[in-house]
């Protein structure tokens, strides 16, 4: 077997870790110096996704020159280094390697999103007629949305997209943005809701926050949202959602960081927090803080100041937040009545919201909870999304984005006054 042959060249240096599989291949890729490969379109896409340091071997058998082509033109775009079977002699190979790793390194921005803008071509292509337009059938739609009955498909056809239509058109409007974030909280299992979540938003290309409790993340549900994460770093944002999502109040409403604990008691959970995730996820965790249940105090505000939080989202209320080093960007439209239980509203009272903030010109926050979704959720998300990004004004963001387009916190200290 030629991986027991490897194993037994390789004994005894410790330098060297021989896998036969990983499932983190590109977590390993992403911390590498250099990558050492064929170059298949697996292996390609994966180096420029990571935008590691790279030396590509085309396979060239069979007449087949689909490897070469491609490390040519990867090659002339400064991404990766061209082998020819000569440079694999043991002294050759080393020095292409020294002059790799010497080179100066600029990963390069290539568009990624070909699926979802062939997927959009395709819509265009079977749009539904005026017979089947409160039904998705879609080949390229996410799983579970196939064939499904959209709540308020109607109503985004009459009331919001000709206003949006409206809106774009207006003389005093032309050039404003909207700006729009999608929020989803409660991340910590690798669920098929999480999964679905994410199938829509991407397919969409819609950028999506997941908020993400530490003391509950699952290895399984790590791997999935690093991958995202990985494979899509300008559409998946990861924050910190509390610490554990527990109940602390004995009385009230329900709140991890509440009235009943003081300043030390919060600052240990929010820092055990921050420091495992930055642990589990490393690199790849913003330093975004949204609290369970959208309730904190003022011990919470200083316990982010203190640990160098640049946002905080919660649930936007009637006073803003101000007088810290952070960023308030709070949630503003829930999809979801809580009272009694979780029960979606009603799209029409969620259409008019919406129109209703479009017009106030703030930055729009939609929250979503994947565990509570159930597939006519995802089906009217998925339309919603759809009719929104057909409007060039409409800007959607993560956090990391949004933030330096909102006007900068400003501390008490700093007020000028006459």
């Amino acid at each position: 077997d030629e991986f027991f042959a490897l194993e037994e060249m390789v004994a005894g240096q410790e330098q060297i870790t021989l896998r036969r599989y990983t499932s983190r291949f590109l977590h390993y890729l992403a911390q590498a110096n250099l990558s050492l490969s064929m170059a298949g379109y697996n292996t390609s896409m994966n180096v420029l996704t990571t935008g590691v340091r790279a030396l590509m071997l085309p396979f060239t058998g069979g007449d087949n020159d689909e490897q070469r082509v491609r490390t040519d033109k990867l090659a002339a775009l400064g991404a990766v280094g061209a082998l020819t079977p000569a440079d694999l002699a043991p002294a050759t190979l080393a020095q292409r390697i020294v002059e790799q790793l010497a080179a100066p390194h600029h990963p390069i921005k290539l568009d990624l999103d070909g699926v979802a803008k062939s997927a959009a071509a395709l819509r265009q292509l079977v749009a539904p007629t005026a017979s089947s337009a409160h039904t998705v059938i879609t080949p390229h739609a996410p799983t579970l949305l196939r064939s499904v009955a959209v709540p308020g498909a109607a109503l985004l056809e009459s009331e919001l997209r000709p206003f949006l239509e409206h809106w774009q058109a207006q003389p005093d409007t032309v050039g404003m943005a909207t700006h729009l974030f999608l929020r989803d909280d409660d991340i910590d299992e690798d669920e098929e809701t999480l999964r679905e979540l994410l199938d829509v938003a991407l397919a969409r290309g819609v950028p999506i926050n997941l908020e993400v409790i530490p003391g509950t993340l699952t290895d399984a549900c790590a791997r999935l949202i690093a991958d995202h994460k990985r494979f899509t770093p300008d559409l998946v944002q990861l924050d910190q959602h509390g610490w554990l999502h527990s109940n602390h109040e004995r009385e009230g409403r329900k709140c991890e960081f509440g009235p009943s604990r003081g300043y030390h008691q919060q600052y240990e959970d929010i820092a055990r927090g921050k420091e495992l995730l930055a642990s589990t996820l490393p690199d790849l965790i913003s330093p975004v803080f949204t609290p369970p249940w959208n309730r904190c105090t003022e011990d919470t505000y200083r316990v982010l100041d203190e640990l160098g939080f640049a946002v905080f989202s919660g649930l936007r209320g009637k006073t803003p937040v101000t007088d810290y080093r952070f960023q308030e960007i709070s949630v503003t439209l829930d999809l979801y009545h809580w009272k009694g239980g979780a029960v979606m509203k009603e799209p029409a009272l969620i259409i008019a919201d919406l129109i209703a903030q479009i017009q106030a010109g703030a930055p729009i926050g939609l929250l979503l909870h994947h565990k509570v979704m159930d597939r006519a959720a995802f089906a009217f998300l998925d339309r919603l999304l759809t009719t929104l990004r057909a409007y060039p004004f409409v800007q959607c963001h993560t956090f990391d984005t949004l933030q330096p387009l909102l006007p900068q916190p400003m501390m008490e200290s700093e007020w000028i006054t006459s």
